[in-house]
């Protein structure tokens, strides 16, 4: 049986790539976001693939339309927004590789965590985009009319929440696979655990403000629609950041960036 699992980055196809591996046979071969599926080479009879929605025709989509199984994995565009922020630092390894941009990005990221009302989610992604040069700004609103594209070209995936997947509500999507899947906690390499942060879902209330909520409200609501995520957007009366999730988790990755 060939698997192919598809989302947006940060949106949880890491841990269901590894969870979905834990049930496959041991001939199975794994392919971790190749850009394609060239079937000359990928002869085995059970094959497992994770590859990402990406713009600009970077991902072959077409070469995995023979697979038996199609996944598409989805999750609040929020939390991806969110998650997005604070990981793409560790993709921009000159950044990472300069005490002085990581100093400034991390002093912000603190004064957030002691006052979420007064910093935005957009002041931070500003001087993200300044001290990186990678579109963030760009990318995130985009995010969901990507995704949409994606979904409307492929109506023959299952669509599987996130949300579900983190309360390890996994029956639909068992029954879609015909695989019995682990619900404990999933295992995920070492040299691969930056991906995982809080594990969680709704955690956007306590980071957005009202200017963010502005801002990418309009720009998130098709997909929400067409997904039946909630259109309330009311933020945290008391938000409360942990710095596990929010500076030390950009000083870890960012040290584990110039480590290699």
């Amino acid at each position: 049986m060939k698997v192919v699992i598809a989302g947006l980055g940060k949106s949880g196809t890491t841990a269901l790539f590894f969870t979905v591996k834990q049930a496959m046979p041991p001939d199975t071969h794994h392919l971790f976001e190749p850009s394609r599926f060239d079937a000359r080479t990928g002869t085995a009879s059970n094959v497992l693939a994770k590859i990402l929605i990406r713009d600009g025709g970077a991902t072959d989509y077409t070469s995995f339309d023979d697979f038996e199984k199609k996944v598409l994995i989805i999750r609040d565009p929020r939390d991806i927004i969110v998650s997005r922020v604070l990981y793409d630092i560790y993709n921009a390894p000159d950044a990472c590789r300069d005490d002085a941009k990581i100093d400034a990005f991390v002093r912000l990221l603190r004064r957030k965590e002691a006052e979420p009302h007064n910093i935005s989610l957009l002041e931070i992604i500003d001087l993200l985009d300044r001290i990186c040069g990678r579109g963030v700004l760009r990318r995130t609103a985009t995010a969901g009319d990507l995704a949409l594209e994606f979904q409307r070209g492929h109506a023959d995936y299952f669509v599987f929440r996130y949300e579900d997947f983190v309360r390890a509500d996994l029956a639909p999507l068992e029954r879609y696979v015909g695989l019995t899947l682990a619900a404990g906690p999933r295992v995920v390499p070492a040299k691969l655990s930056r991906v995982d942060r809080t594990k969680a879902s709704g955690n956007w209330r306590n980071w957005l403000t009202p200017a963010d909520v502005e801002f990418f409200r309009p720009r998130l609501a098709q997909f929400m629609r067409n997904n039946g995520y909630s259109e309330d957007w009311t933020l945290a009366s008391s938000p409360s950041i942990s710095p596990e999730h929010s500076s030390d988790y950009v000083l870890r990755i960012a040290a584990e960036r110039r480590a290699l």
